[in-house]
């Protein structure tokens, strides 16, 4: 059967979930052919696209963009358009919320794809495949006649998320992405897969274009898939890719109570570990215990801040004393916790720092993840304190401390690395990594490990976390301006060596 779609996807850590459901749904429920082309491990890229659609012969050419993505898929697009004359259509946040970055006179893209794709996208390729104008489409950015953008009405949400298709995992490769070297959650190191258990999220976190993603379509934002189904993919993923735990990447997993208790109740005797997503002022005792005895080994909240005030100024809708009292009853019931937390906030100074560190030592959460508050297009951080187009969209590629150069948001002058690294020893000084304490705590999940058939990668994998954590305990304890040194001349180094 002829291609009528081919998906590229940018080399990722987590497999490119939005082409599985799109391609999913195109040879599911249409009379046409999708298929993905996954760039992971590829070299020569720009070629091998070329030889690829040279062979498949598509009528169309599909491409998903996140603001950190755009560089490359213009670049891309251009490319495929001098080699293989087709229209390529993007999709995902930046083109939902950005159209216009991608349809103007000559620009390689033909069409943008606005908010949730599967119906607009099948109507597109139904409409290409019949050389019929896609101008006007309801969810579509396209140029008319006169070459200006004509964006068609906001398209429903899928209101009922049985109507999708099953996720067809043949569709790529997926053993790196389920190997335990991958590691799709951090603190577990396991054979490993991530599942979505509904669509959408009903915040307004200021961080987060996610809101404002969903509000390009029309209709009820958070949306469930029945738990049948989501257990019968859990089933299909344990055996046949043999995965020992699931993590559910729902915005926020526990939003229903009597949901996650009938969810829980259903997972119990399938004989695989999980971890979840919620927020701190959804979680009580009743449902972590609920959580602990069906499998759940670690709840990542997003803590962001130990300070009410950067609390409220990110409409983050969650206090201090919620954190504290989530991670208290986590504590008490046995599951492992994540706090997610991020520097440079708007307005942050050295008090709020140090709010933040206090706030760590008494929660002690079993992992952290940290990140420095980036005010992407489209997010209400972005309108606030930055409200103009970047000349350059590579600088939203670097998310690490060095981003305060372009996007400083915080007060204070204290070096973003450095307060990282005492958020890091305010949870993991003399403390070992939560991948390690895991197998010490949990022996049914020690036991699962050894005799799962993939104990040394694992092994190996938990030994590598080990030696990670070693560096960066030695690393972090040197004096800031000793490591400001070493770090200024390194990159007058590398920066040296660059210019040879």
């Amino acid at each position: 059967m002829k291609t009528n779609i081919v998906f590229i996807s940018f080399p990722k850590f987590v497999p490119p979930f939005s082409f599985l459901n799109l391609a999913s749904y195109i040879n599911e429920k249409t009379n046409y052919k999708a298929s993905i082309l996954d760039l992971r491990g590829i070299g020569n890229v720009e070629e091998y696209i070329v030889d690829y659609l040279k062979q498949e012969k598509p009528d169309l050419v599909g491409f998903s963009c996140f603001t950190c993505d755009y560089p490359e898929v213009m670049k891309f697009s251009k490319a495929i358009k001098e080699n293989y004359d087709c229209p390529i259509v993007v999709g995902n946040v930046h083109a939902s919320l950005f159209p216009e970055d991608f349809i103007f006179e000559d620009s390689p893209v033909d069409f943008a794809v606005i908010g949730e794709g599967e119906i607009t996208l099948a109507e597109l390729i139904d409409k290409v495949s019949n050389g019929e104008s896609c101008v006007g489409l309801s969810g579509l950015a396209a140029l008319d006649s006169s070459k200006k953008m004509v964006v068609g009405e906001k398209r429903p949400l899928i209101e009922d998320l049985s109507l999708l298709p099953k996720i067809d995992y043949k569709l790529i490769s997926m053993e790196c992405y389920f190997s335990p070297s991958n590691r799709s959650g951090r603190g577990i190191n396991s054979r490993s897969a991530i599942v979505f258990a509904s669509r959408g999220c009903p915040s307004v976190c200021e961080f987060c274009a996610a809101n404002t993603v969903w509000k390009c379509n029309t209709g009820t934002v958070v949306r469930f898939r029945p738990i049948e189904d989501v257990m019968e993919e859990v089933l299909r993923l344990k055996e046949e890719y043999k995965i020992q735990t699931i993590f559910f990447g729902d915005d926020s997993f526990i939003i229903k109570k009597d949901r996650v208790l009938e969810f829980c109740k259903q997972i119990k005797d399938m004989d695989v570990f999980w971890a979840i997503q919620g927020k701190v002022d959804q979680i009580d005792e009743e449902l972590s215990k609920a959580l602990r005895k069906a499998g759940c080994l670690m709840v990542s909240f997003g803590v962001e801040s130990g300070s009410d005030d950067i609390l409220k100024r990110i409409k983050k809708g969650t206090n201090v004393e919620q954190i504290k009292k989530a991670f208290a009853i986590c504590k008490k019931c046995g599951l492992m916790t994540l706090a997610d937390i991020m520097c440079n906030h708007p307005g942050e100074t050295e008090r709020d720092i140090e709010m933040t560190i206090d706030l760590l030592k008494q929660i002690k959460p079993d992992e952290l993840s940290q990140s420095v508050m980036t005010p992407y297009p489209g997010t209400p951080i972005y309108k606030k304190h930055v409200n103009q187009k970047p000349e350059n969209y590579n600088l939203f590629c670097n998310i690490g401390p060095d981003m305060a150069k372009y996007f400083k948001l915080c007060k204070h002058n204290r070096p973003l690395q450095r307060v990282m690294d005492e958020y890091w020893r305010s949870v993991h000084s003399h403390r070992l990594p939560g991948s390690v304490t895991l197998w010490l705590k949990n022996f049914q999940y020690f036991k699962k490990i050894v005799f799962s058939g993939y104990f040394l990668n694992i092994f190996l994998t938990t030994i590598g976390d080990f030696f990670v954590w070693a560096r960066y305990e030695f690393v972090s304890s040197i004096p800031w301006g000793i490591r400001f040194f070493l770090r200024h001349w390194k990159h007058k180094i590398e920066h040296t060596i660059g210019k040879k």
